[in-house]
């Protein structure tokens, strides 16, 4: 199930780049390090698969740990 509340998109950095794309920025840096993310984006409406695309990637990155 993909959380798409407002708290849960502004954690993650859901935003707006114009009126036709969607982008999440996930925060993919060491601890202690300079702040880097990565940015997923695509078209208008895209939401909902740019989260669930965002979730697998923090998923696989967990799992890395």
């Amino acid at each position: 199930m993909i959380q798409t509340d407002v708290e849960h998109n502004s954690q993650v950095g859901l935003r707006s780049v114009t009126r036709r794309d969607c982008a999440l920025t996930l925060p993919c840096q060491a601890p202690g390090s300079a702040p880097v993310g990565l940015t997923v984006t695509g078209p208008a409406l895209s939401d909902q698969r740019i989260l669930a695309i965002g979730l697998v990637i923090e998923d696989d990155w967990r799992a890395r740990q």
